[in-house]
């Protein structure tokens, strides 16, 4: 893959999706979502982040727990978005989680290969 150059971060608490939603300026490759967040889940507790377009969620996810503290994790595939296309980092957490914790997640906007 190459012509990887913008990155966009989207910081906040849990579930803020219409908030943080990004209108896309140019069509594109969306890989490498990262997340890490400030507060150790407790153990069998789990923040997932996910690459949202659309208001649907994508399979590009990852999913952070207590044995990864305080490391980020990353994700592995990619969704094709054009533009306008409207994109966020969707949030859920399973009990355990403070509801204050903030997530911090980036990801890569690259270019779609040509067939």
């Amino acid at each position: 893959m190459t012509g990887l150059a913008d990155v966009y971060s989207i910081s906040d608490g849990a579930g803020l999706l219409v908030r943080n939603r990004l209108p896309m300026p140019r069509p594109g490759r969306l890989r490498n979502l990262m997340a890490i967040t400030d507060v150790q889940p407790l153990a069998g507790s789990t923040i997932e982040a996910c690459l949202n377009v659309n208001g649907v969620d994508s399979s590009v996810c990852v999913e952070y727990t207590a044995a990864n503290w305080p490391n980020a994790v990353g994700s592995t595939g990619h969704v094709d978005v054009a533009v306008g296309d409207l994109i966020s980092v969707h949030y859920s957490e399973s009990s355990g989680i403070a509801s204050l914790a903030f997530v911090r997640a980036g990801f890569e906007i690259g270019e779609i290969p040509s067939p």
